[in-house]
């Protein structure tokens, strides 16, 4: 986040300015580390934020770019939370663990599949009754260490879908990574369906699939928390 002190007043761009006051309200997050490269701030899709064009070079947007940069301050702890609303909020219900992010593919056919962020889900655009798309990319599973699950921890996931759509989670284990055996699967779960297990010794990667169940659109997403005791 950009300290409180942070002047955003001495920002010259309004749109490098709405930015930086974003940083200083509700900071950001890492996507990519490198060395070597520029430092990039990734806007909403949408948002056009765009300050420098293919013939024009914002010199004093890059300078206060950089100056933002080195103010930056890496956040160790909050002593509260905010809703939308700008409200204080307790987080007493556990976190999903699952996203429904990444790269989807179809498994034996043309299907159109996207991840739409309102409803955190996977969408499957004019799909055939069981066409299947996939999504290998292992990012499934939150990442952040205090959230990350516990091996033998016990885990509820619970399939949210629409239009009979169906999910699935696989997840691998052992010392293989990618190759890794199956050590755990769900099976495809229809809407509102539940499983619990215990997560796997040694987590080596995860696989989900959507599948629909009938012609048309529909969607999917799921719910994966620690199990009620």
């Amino acid at each position: 986040m950009l300290p409180p002190d942070f002047d955003v007043s001495k920002v010259d761009d309004a749109r490098l300015r709405r930015i930086a006051e974003a940083l200083k309200v509700y900071g950001g997050y890492v996507v990519d580390r490198n060395v070597g490269t520029p430092f990039v701030v990734y806007c909403e899709i949408g948002s056009n934020a765009k300050l420098h064009t293919a013939k024009l070079w914002n010199s004093r947007a890059a300078s206060d770019l950089e100056r933002m940069r080195l103010a930056l301050r890496r956040v160790s702890s909050a002593k509260g939370w905010l809703d939308g609303n700008g409200k204080p909020v307790e987080l007493r219900q556990p976190m999903n663990l699952l996203s429904m992010r990444g790269a989807w593919r179809s498994e034996r056919d043309d299907a159109q599949a996207r991840f739409e962020t309102w409803q955190q889900a996977v969408v499957l655009k004019d799909a055939k009754a069981g066409l299947a798309v996939v999504n290998n990319s292992g990012r499934h599973i939150t990442a952040v260490n205090w959230a990350k699950p516990q091996p033998g921890q016990k885990l509820t996931l619970t399939a949210r879908t629409g239009n009979g759509a169906t999910l699935r989670l696989q997840l691998r284990g052992g010392e293989q990574g990618a190759k890794g055996a199956v050590a755990y699967d769900s099976g495809d779960l229809a809407d509102g369906k539940s499983v619990t297990f215990e997560w796997p010794e040694k987590f080596a990667g995860s696989r989900l699939v959507v599948r629909a169940t009938a012609s048309g659109d529909c969607w999917a997403r799921g719910d994966l928390l620690p199990a009620s005791t």
